[in-house]
């Protein structure tokens, strides 16, 4: 369940993944959108989470648990009032300075436009150096919280520039090989780069 783990800490582990499950809806409303966290495969994956939400069983009324909660101290729900007072005036003086919706706006529309080309991706956008098992996420399920949609989805056109079109072709090359042969190396511990580097290498021995 968890590649890479040792097995003395699967248990700790698996209450790990069920702390991440439960709280999945306070860890969006807190976090940034770009924390590295909402990049794996449990946020990504909307329908994976779902059904692992429908399989968590709290300590409250559940026999099985062997973990006991001991209580909320009472200084933690005076510290979320005064946060919640907090929150509530930055808002009013937000809203009564005037400024913070036009600059929202414009930012928006210059990405959504990126320069008439109605691309699907940021201008900014490029394809990261990673390991295969992270582009992999990005290639079946994108960055929701980027508003990146699946790589696998994107063309030339979608690229801000040649070098990202280039690196896309390259990363579909790679997709393609991987998801029809299992190699008996270990890609996840390589970057995907050097996959399609290795993969265009082995082709022109071959048509050689």
């Amino acid at each position: 369940m968890f590649p890479g783990l040792p097995n003395r800490l699967e248990y700790i582990a698996e209450f790990c993944l069920a702390s991440l499950v439960y709280h999945s809806s306070f860890l969006k409303a807190t976090l940034s959108p770009q924390h590295h966290l909402f990049e794996t495969p449990l946020f990504q994956d909307e329908e994976l989470l779902l059904n692992l939400t429908t399989r968590i069983r709290t300590g409250d009324g559940c026999a099985a648990a062997r973990i006991r909660p001991t209580g909320v101290p009472p200084h933690v729900a005076i510290l979320c009032e005064m946060k919640g007072l907090k929150d509530g005036l930055l808002e009013s003086r937000a809203i009564g300075a005037g400024t913070v919706t036009y600059d929202g706006l414009h930012d928006a529309i210059r990405a959504c436009l990126h320069d008439s080309g109605f691309r699907r991706v940021p201008a900014d956008f490029t394809i990261p150096d990673c390991s295969v098992r992270h582009v992999w996420v990005l290639w079946m399920c994108g960055n929701k919280s980027k508003q990146i949609p699946p790589l696998r989805r994107l063309d030339g056109r979608d690229m801000p520039n040649r070098k990202m079109q280039k690196r896309l072709s390259q990363l579909r090359v790679a997709v393609d090989d991987i998801t029809e042969h299992s190699r008996k190396r270990r890609h996840g511990q390589l970057s995907w780069a050097t996959v399609g580097k290795l993969l265009r290498k082995k082709a022109k021995t071959t048509s050689s």
